[in-house]
């Protein structure tokens, strides 16, 4: 089975404007499937991934506390990196 990596983002970065399709590319050259999710999504099922990566989640400050319930909530269904 194949990692298969969130890379944690925010709403409002739009996808020509992300600097991480490097890291996305490296991850998928190697196997992973790799894909940037909002944090903010109440749709999202985190325990579907097997590792979320913390990056580009820039609005954090303005939502702290909300932030701070979500860090919760997927490192306990899955591995968080950069917690």
């Amino acid at each position: 089975m194949s990692a298969r990596v969130a890379l944690a983002t925010c709403a409002a970065v739009s996808p020509s404007a992300r600097d991480d399709d490097a890291l996305a590319e490296a991850l998928r050259a190697r196997g992973a499937e790799a894909r940037f999710v909002p944090w903010q999504d109440a749709q999202v099922d985190w325990s579907e991934f097997s590792h979320v990566l913390l990056r580009s989640t820039w609005d954090y400050h303005l939502k702290s506390e909300a932030f701070a319930t979500w860090i919760d909530e997927v490192a306990a269904k899955t591995r968080l990196i950069n917690p």
